[in-house]
């Protein structure tokens, strides 16, 4: 759809320009979503996994996990 009025208007082809950006981002964006999800799954994963918060407090004490959280929260 091509619109011969508003040829030469500075405004307009800021806004063309930035609608062009932004459809290109999305497919961009859309076609590297495997490749942002599979580093995510094997870089982070294993530091930011509940399951490991998790274990890693299960095999302690009350007193010892009170302990440590005032340790971190009031200190």
């Amino acid at each position: 759809m091509i619109n011969h009025k508003y040829d030469g208007d500075p405004v307009n082809e800021i806004r063309v320009l930035m609608r062009n950006l932004y459809i290109i981002s999305k497919i961009v964006l859309f076609w590297e979503q495997p490749f942002w999800n599979f580093i995510y799954r094997k870089i982070l994963k294993h530091k930011f996994s509940y399951r490991d918060i998790a274990f890693r407090y299960e095999r302690r004490t009350e007193r010892r996990i009170r302990q440590e959280f005032y340790r971190y929260f009031y200190a």
